[in-house]
């Protein structure tokens, strides 16, 4: 069996200073989101989905005074029926990795840190269709709240073939 190639998303490095730095306007933190609010959108090229239980959601922070990391890596699940669009959200937000993330963070900051975030979220992409063009721009999005900000996690143009490690020969037929 050929291993499907994983999509990387672009990773996105958040400085997330302390929310309550006094600014005005509401900060969304990705290191405080509750995670069951928290949601992926993705629009692959026509043709392509998300083979199911491929996508994850993965979170590190770095405490910049003593460099330590911590990580979470949680699986996504489709909230409706993966096409060309979806929606993914934790597939179990009450045992969540990313609660720990956030608990060591909050501490962090209660010492003064301001920890840095790194955002990744992998899945394997398969086809619908056999004559699908990988050349086609997807899109992906965080947001961490219903109707919050939506971050971009690639940039306009990016297409599912420039994103896919060793091409797009490889990707196979979705299952059923």
């Amino acid at each position: 069996m050929i291993p499907l190639p994983a999509l990387r998303a672009a990773v996105v490095a958040l400085a997330v200073a302390a929310a309550s730095s006094g600014t005005a306007g509401t900060f969304a933190d990705p290191l405080a989101a509750d995670p069951a609010a928290v949601r992926v959108a993705l629009t692959l090229p026509p043709g392509f989905a998300v083979l199911p239980g491929s996508a994850e959601l993965r979170m590190s922070a770095t405490n910049n005074k003593t460099g330590e990391t911590a990580t979470a890596a949680d699986a996504l699940a489709a909230t409706e029926t993966p096409t060309q669009g979806v929606t993914l959200a934790l597939a179990t937000p009450a045992t969540a990795q990313l609660s720990a993330l956030e608990a060591t963070v909050a501490s962090w900051r209660a010492a003064h840190a301001n920890p840095q975030a790194q955002i990744t979220v992998t899945f394997t992409p398969c086809r619908t269709s056999p004559m699908a063009d990988p050349a086609g721009p997807i899109s992906l999005t965080l947001t961490l709240s219903p109707g919050g900000t939506r971050f971009a996690l690639v940039q306009p143009g990016t297409t599912l073939a420039g994103y896919l490690p060793g091409g797009a020969a490889t990707i196979e037929a979705c299952p059923g």
